[in-house]
Formats: C-alpha cells, sequence, structure tokens
C-alpha cells in the first residue's frame, strides 16, 4: 500500500467514526449533542491548522527567517507541500461544521414543533 492510500483509508475510517459517534450522541443528548460534537470537531481542526500558521518561539521563528532567504521555487513547493497536509484538516473542519448545522437544524425543528 502506498501512504496516500493508506491515509485515504485512515481518512475514511475517521469520517466512519464521526458519523457512530453522532449518531450515538443524538440517541443519548439529542440534536444539542450533535451540536456540541460538530462544534468539537471543527474547533479541533481549526486550533490543528492554527498551530500550523503562527510561530511560536523556538527553532521554528530562525527555521521562518532561513526560510525568507530561499528562492522562491524552493518557497513555493513549501507552500503546495503545507497545502497538501492541511487540506485533510479542513475537510474535517468542514465535517464538524456539517454536524453543528445539522444540530442547530434539529435543535431549531424541535422548538418550532413544539410550538
Amino acid at each position: 500500500f502506498s501512504a496516500g492510500t493508506l491515509a485515504n483509508a485512515l481518512a475514511w475510517g475517521v469520517v466512519a467514526a464521526l458519523i457512530v459517534a453522532a449518531v450515538l450522541v443524538v440517541d443519548r443528548l439529542g440534536f444539542v449533542g450533535l451540536m456540541l460534537l460538530g462544534g468539537a470537531t471543527w474547533l479541533v481542526c481549526l486550533r490543528a491548522e492554527l498551530d500550523q500558521d503562527v510561530l511560536t518561539w523556538g527553532t521554528e521563528v530562525f527555521r521562518a527567517h532561513l526560510e525568507q532567504r530561499r528562492p522562491s521555487e524552493q518557497r513555493e513547493a513549501a507552500k503546495a507541500e503545507r497545502h497538501a497536509l492541511l487540506s485533510p484538516l479542513r475537510f474535517y473542519a468542514r465535517c464538524g461544521m456539517a454536524l453543528a448545522a445539522a444540530g442547530l437544524a434539529g435543535v431549531l425543528w424541535q422548538l418550532w414543533t413544539s410550538l
């Protein structure tokens, strides 16, 4: 198996786990739980993506300073590699947004039908 195939299988496994967790949470907590699960997923992905963007103290600062001296081709290649690494995070963040939106729609629907 190639690394891409393994990563793709792992990604679909995580999506399946999110679906199972969503069903269990809705069964236990209702649509509010689904909203919480979606919000937590979204928050974790957003946090992981921001950790990649923000430089902290230490070697990352020096590496960024040295990166400015590299030719533009190398910077573009590094940027493309970083984009490829972050695209799964964006996918899972969108899954979290969809779960949160579905939970919110469910809560609003329950409130509307109870009137």
